[in-house]
């Protein structure tokens, strides 16, 4: 029978490295608090400090959505540009306990990524039973230490999209019902536009099971599988076009958030400069509008993640391909891992100049899969100084978040 439920050693290793590497961010937090939001106001500006540390940029517009609900003007930046899945979590959290919504929002995030950490320990047990715990665990640190997943633990909706994206995938390995996968997967959808690369993912499942019957059987079920398992973004769209009057008002809208891109030119250029990759090397020249520079008065590369955005999208993109060409990945894993990369690239890469990609890329939980292995055959001391450049990195990003430094 094949097991529905993470076995008490996945709980424990997954919340274990949930807490350990929780406690790098938080720290992190802290000391911003204390050391570089003290020494910026004086006195510090009223309690609860936490609260405000931790909800900056796009977490002010999850609580606004928690707090009024969604607007949109075709004409300004609006909020249904937010997927629903998470803010309806926080308004629950609220109605539930009476929380202010910056608080119920943090508490979901971290009650998300503790749930996402035990279902990878147990996706990666289902996937690769010949690993012992230390392997497993190796790869549990390096998606607890990523410098970007500071943003898991913050009022964002990346922690609320891993943890379906991981029962999806922990689905397919231990061959869960198809509507039980379409229902998971629909909450996906409904978490982040990228929840259509799970839908793909599942279709892949599907479509390669040469169990479930002939391949016109199989691309007839497919199709039907995608389209009920899309029912959280075809909701929300429905809601969109009941409340607004267009479906696509969340995609419509994206254009009045793009301030640090290019946006003026037509759908050629773009186009061009997407199969150019220019978006990626034209922030490491000395270009007034994608130049890392731009944004960092200091020039300090290390502490700026404009610098890394690009830096760390390839690295999760070469460690899939990588991957791909060593045969340690699954077909469903390719699919998913080049639809969470390749969709943001498309739509927003070139309006953005590669903001937020860092942060895109912290969900491609099969490259750190990836990264793993790779290590596991490496000499411990490496193992470790890789965690140690990781925790180091974590911390300084959580702290520099924190005091509201320009950081997306």
């Amino acid at each position: 029978m094949i097991s529905w439920r993470p076995s008490l050693g996945d709980f424990t290793s997954g919340l274990l490295t949930y807490v350990l590497t929780s406690s790098v961010v938080y720290l992190g937090v802290f000391f911003s608090i204390y050391f570089i939001l003290a020494n910026r106001y004086h006195p510090l500006p009223s309690r609860p400090e936490l609260l405000r540390a931790c909800s900056r940029f796009d977490a002010n517009h999850y609580a606004d959505i928690v707090k009024h609900g969604y607007s949109y003007d075709p004409q300004q930046r609006s909020t249904v540009a937010f997927f629903p899945a998470y803010p309806l979590l926080g308004r629950s959290a609220v109605a539930l306990t009476g929380w202010d919504a910056r608080l119920a929002l943090l508490v979901v995030s971290n009650l998300m990524l503790a749930g996402a950490f035990v279902i990878l320990s147990a996706y990666l047990r289902s996937r690769s039973p010949q690993d012992d715990l230390p392997n497993r665990f190796l790869v549990l640190a390096l998606f607890g230490t990523w410098p970007a997943g500071f943003f898991f633990r913050m009022p964002y909706s990346e922690s609320t999209f891993l943890f379906f994206m991981l029962l999806v995938l922990c689905g397919m390995v231990r061959r869960w019902p198809l509507p039980v996968l379409v229902l998971v997967c629909g909450c996906a959808t409904a978490a982040r536009p990228v929840g259509v690369a799970v839908t793909a993912a599942l279709a892949w499942h599907i479509l390669a099971d040469d169990n479930r019957g002939s391949i016109v059987r199989r691309s007839l079920l497919t199709l039907v599988c995608s389209l009920a398992a899309s029912w959280g973004l075809i909701a929300y769209m429905g809601w969109q076009y009941h409340t607004f009057g267009t479906p696509l008002a969340f995609a419509q809208t994206q254009q009045n958030w793009s301030n640090i891109g290019r946006t003026e030119d037509n759908f050629g250029d773009k186009m061009d400069s997407l199969f150019a990759f220019e978006p990626i090397w034209g922030v490491y020249t000395s270009d007034p509008i994608r130049s890392w520079k731009h944004h960092d008065p200091q020039k300090n590369p290390l502490f700026n993640l404009f610098f890394w955005n690009p830096i760390l999208f390839v690295a999760a993109l070469a460690l899939v391909l990588f991957g791909a060409a060593k045969s340690w990945l699954s077909g469903s894993e390719i699919v998913l891992s080049l639809g969470l990369l390749g969709i943001p690239y498309v739509t927003r890469a070139y309006e953005m100049s590669m903001a937020s990609h860092a942060r895109f890329a912290a969900v491609v939980v099969p490259a750190y899969i990836v990264l793993g292995r790779i290590l596991q055959t490496r000499p411990e001391w490496v193992r470790w100084c890789v965690l140690g450049f990781l925790c180091t990195m974590l911390m300084s990003w959580s702290a520099l978040f924190a005091a509201g430094h320009l950081f997306y």
